[in-house]
């Protein structure tokens, strides 16, 4: 039977919680079941410790593959925020960490199931302001459905 979208979502949370590197980046991990512009307009108000990386399920490309059998090519995108008082350059520093530690952790990484090893598709910008810095970085993966 292929993995639900919850279960691979709950294998990345899992898989940056007991990466040395992205825990030792972070202050806080998880996942989150929104919008992913809906996390960042939220980001503000929350009171969550800083740096934090949420995964977010970003969609799937289905595709037909013969009779009765198609991929189900899933994305998540990382949403990555980093705050410091000092300015704009300290947040970005503090969001590359984590980009970088998460990028060792999950590129190639199959999260322990069976599905497609995680490929990196882009890191982008969502918002960087004078206080906080707020990247997504968007992994693929496929899984077979029957």
């Amino acid at each position: 039977m292929p993995y639900t979208i919850q279960e691979i979502e709950d294998a990345l949370v899992a898989a940056m919680q007991a990466d040395d590197g992205v825990s030792g980046a972070c202050r806080t991990i998880g996942s989150y079941n929104g919008e992913a512009a809906d996390l960042v307009a939220q980001l503000e108000q929350m009171t969550v410790p800083l740096p934090a990386v949420w995964a977010v399920y970003n969609g799937s490309a289905l595709n037909f593959r013969s009779f009765g059998v198609w991929e189900d090519a899933m994305s998540f995108v990382l949403v990555v925020a980093a705050k410091d008082l000092r300015g704009r350059s300290a947040a970005a520093q503090g969001a590359y960490e984590v980009l970088e530690a998460l990028k060792d952790a999950l590129i190639d990484s199959t999260l322990d199931l069976d599905i497609d090893p995680l490929v990196p598709v882009s890191i982008d910008p969502i918002t960087v302001t004078n206080r906080m810095a707020v990247y997504g970085f968007v992994l693929k993966t496929a899984v077979a459905r029957e």
